[in-house]
């Protein structure tokens, strides 16, 4: 498994990164352009204002000249209000288009995720991933606003303020300037410092998010076995790395801000002799010698903040790395929108046409017209392979055929293999060998779309979504009528208490559907498959974990959904299995055996000596 926010070193500026990142910014070059064209402007008028002290202390002030500088106040003011709106305007421009490409980003990756197998997914713990959606988007605007375009604003006002001085005195300029070179040397040794303390502490965040998502995930089974302290010890252990990381960054960052002041001062004191003596001597004016303090403070302000930028920009460029890493992941043949292609970029706002008019012909229950004829539903397996891991296969060879319309079980101890068939059917993972036929042809040959909504899947423990029940029992298709779900509901027994809620079919669903019963949620997803309508359902353990009254419920609701279907269903009580056609018995990966219930009780092999074992439980 990948480590929690891995990654590796990378540049401050990384074409390649910026190269990707362009796809994602074009459709905002024109704000991005008017930003960066109002930077020589904001700074120009940041610039003269030093020079109008000249002008007023030599000009009018020295010569008692009030009257004038009543005019020089009012250009003064005038020269504040365009810097301000000029100001405002490059920093909305910019942030705007900032954000509207970290909106279109994160779509993007979602976007992927949704369509990254589940091996692929398993790789990275979910807290990172949840980082990486919601925190490394969001610092793409910190790229842009204070590190292309805001470094590049500093760059102007640096040169700008170099040459306005060089005008008024190089010699002074030179002197003032001296100081600079040992800075550069400085910066370069604490950027370095800084730069490696940054790229761990994006680590250690990532570690301390995937962390809390996991005790946040897991906190019933943490107090119920009293795992409290333990797991605060855990937090601890990682926030006391992050604060320690933390401070050697602090330690660079306020030694990088003390030097940088202590250097400007020097050059002010610098200034204060050298100029002091050209003034007493008359060959520069106190107006200029007080323009000059303004340029160097204005200077080396920028020059503080470098550190800042340069972290914000490190960030950036690392969070950009992590992102397009994981979009670069292939996705294994699943796509993400199955209703058909979905450009994101073309799409920001997540608009899509959904569906189209009813077919003839199709379910009452179906209001969407499916990709594929509404025929069939047999299932081929023929040497079918499967490891989670290299060199320990789980099944071994595994071949069996179902009819349309066929009643199957698959029964055997735990680690048999069922589970992982199911997967293997509605291709949630790849079989290593063999292979798998749905009505004749081979699943990896078939469009997802027709083979997922070919399948439909009642878990034991279904998902449910934090919204409506309405919502989670058409799954947001709201071309699916309130009415079709109605019809659903009471065809599996649970509209009667849908309607008894405070909001009916509009009640909201807690998060993991804590504000239902287990049998509630059951019958809730039984409704949502018949609503799909598919021609192969499969049931994996769908009533094992339910009361007595709810079973029944819940048996009731089945023989709504299994007429007319292909069934394949995974039951560990064997006596639920009278009705089935046939039993498939799986033991350590391979097909044992295969037949009747009455059949498989008469050849007295591993499932008769699982059922014994059954009911020899049940009568102790």
């Amino acid at each position: 498994m990948e480590t929690p926010g891995a990654e590796r070193p990378g540049k401050l500026y990384d074409r390649r990164l910026l190269r990707q990142l362009w796809r994602y910014a074009r459709p905002e070059r024109w704000a991005l352009f008017a930003g960066v064209l109002l930077l020589p402007t904001v700074a120009t008028l940041h610039l003269l204002q030093p020079y109008l002290y000249k002008v007023a202390i030599d000009g009018h002030i020295l010569k008692g000249d009030f009257q004038g500088l009543r005019g020089i106040l009012a250009v003064y003011v005038g020269l504040l209000a365009s810097e301000f709106l000029a100001r405002y305007l490059q920093a909305y421009l910019v942030q705007a288009a900032g954000q509207r490409i970290t909106h279109r980003l994160r779509v993007v990756l979602f976007a992927h995720l949704q369509g990254l197998s589940l091996p692929a997914l398993a790789r990275h713990p979910s807290g990172a991933l949840m980082t990486r959606v919601i925190g490394d988007p969001e610092a793409v605007s910190n790229l842009f606003v204070a590190g292309i375009v805001g470094l590049l604003g500093d760059l102007i006002l640096l040169a700008q303020i170099v040459v306005i001085m060089s005008l008024m005195n190089w010699k002074l300029t030179l002197l003032t300037f001296s100081v600079v070179p040992p800075l550069f040397l400085l910066l370069a040794f604490l950027r370095r410092k800084i730069r490696e303390r940054s790229r761990k502490v994006r680590t250690l965040v990532a570690e301390l998010s995937a962390y809390l998502q996991e005790s946040l995930a897991g906190m019933p089974t943490i107090q119920l076995f009293l795992r409290e302290r333990r797991n605060l010890e855990g937090l601890r252990e990682l926030d006391q790395k992050l604060l320690e990381t933390q401070r050697g960054t602090a330690r660079y960052d306020s030694a990088l801000y003390v030097v940088v002041e202590a250097l400007g001062y020097t050059a002010l004191a610098s200034l204060l002799w050298y100029g002091g003596v050209k003034v007493a001597v008359g060959e520069f004016s106190v107006g200029a010698l007080v323009a000059f303090f303004s340029y160097i403070r204005r200077f080396f302000q920028p020059l503080t903040e470098l550190s800042g930028r340069y972290n914000l920009t490190q960030s950036a460029m690392t969070s950009l790395e992590r992102v397009f890493a994981l979009i670069a992941a292939p996705q294994d043949g699943n796509g993400g929108f199955p209703e058909g292609p979905w450009d994101v970029l073309a799409c920001p706002h997540g608009t899509r046409e959904q569906g189209s008019r009813r077919a003839e012909g199709a379910s009452p229950l179906h209001p969407i017209p499916p990709a594929f004829p509404l025929r069939g539903g047999a299932v081929e397996l023929w040497n079918v392979w499967f490891a989670y891991r290299p060199d320990e296969p789980l099944l071994q060879g595994v071949s069996f055929k179902l009819e349309a319309g066929e009643k199957a079980a698959l029964v055997g101890l735990t680690g048999a293999g069922k589970t992982t068939l199911i997967r293997l059917l509605h291709r949630l993972y790849e079989p290593s060998q063999g292979e798998i036929r749905v009505d004749g042809e081979e699943i990896r040959a078939i469009d997802l779309t027709r083979l997922r909504r070919k399948i439909g899947v009642v878990l034991q423990e279904p998902f449910l979504f934090c919204a409506s029940l309405l919502e989670n029992l058409r799954l947001g298709n709201p071309q699916i009528s309130r009415e079709v779900v109605r019809q659903a509901a009471e065809r599996v027994g649970i509209h009667r208490f849908i309607e008894g809620l405070p909001d009916g079919y509009d009640f909201f669903v807690a998060e993991g559907g804590k504000n239902l019963s287990a049998g509630q949620r059951q019958l809730l997803s039984l409704a949502r498959v018949l609503i799909l309508d598919p021609r192969i359902l499969i049931l994996d353990e769908a009533t094992s974990s339910l009361d007595p009254e709810t079973e029944l419920l819940a048996q009731e609701a089945l023989k709504a959904l299994l007429p007319g279907r292909t069934s394949l269903v995974i039951a560990h009580r064997l006596s639920t299995l009278r009705e089935i056609d046939r039993i498939i018995v799986l033991h350590k990966g391979k097909v044992r055996e295969i037949g009747t219930y009455e059949e498989l009780l008469q050849q007295k092999g591993i499932f008769y000596r699982l059922h014994e074992t059954q009911y020899a439980a049940i009568r102790r």
